[in-house]
């Protein structure tokens, strides 16, 4: 992950899109957060 005056870039892999889901909502929540990028893989 990396922040950027409140841009995040999602990096890595999960073993489920529901976990990919959720790291997404989780940036989201953060405060100052104004984009979310998500380059997270997954690997099934």
């Amino acid at each position: 992950m990396a922040v950027s005056q409140g841009d995040v870039k999602l990096g890595g892999s999960l073993r489920t899109w529901a976990e990919r889901e959720a790291a997404y909502n989780a940036a989201w929540s953060a405060p100052g957060v104004v984009s979310v990028e998500n380059n997270i893989q997954v690997n099934l």
